[in-house]
């Protein structure tokens, strides 16, 4: 069974900036509350694609910037910088579906 970090007693690392200290992470984090904008939209798309959001490209990017917080514009160039279909660039590509309308799916790690 592993040990649960404890962040509340002196960290070893500080003082020590060229360290990492698995407690800087944790510090002031509330469920990724923390996390950049990009961050946070990022982790909205993949949370509405992989549950199957079927409404195209606009209607996504708004749900998410709903999500995150952030300009449906942003969401509209995170969504689009993360299309395609090389894994490790890409996170998500799309196909086509009637009136031109853009279906997302999740891109695995053999893509």
């Amino acid at each position: 069974m592993t040990e649960a970090l404890d962040c509340t007693a002196a960290s070893a690392f500080q003082g020590k900036p060229d360290l990492y200290d698995p407690c800087d992470v944790y510090a002031g984090s509330n469920d990724y509350g923390d996390a950049d904008d990009e961050t946070r939209m990022v982790m909205a798309l993949l949370s509405l694609i992989a549950g199957g959001f079927s409404e195209g490209r606009q209607l996504l990017a708004e749900a998410a910037a709903a999500e995150s917080g952030v300009s449906s514009r942003y969401a509209l160039g995170v969504l689009d910088r993360f299309t395609g279909r090389t894994f490790g660039d890409h996170y998500w590509t799309f196909h086509r579906a009637g009136r031109g309308q853009r279906l997302y799916t999740l891109l695995s790690p053999g893509s």
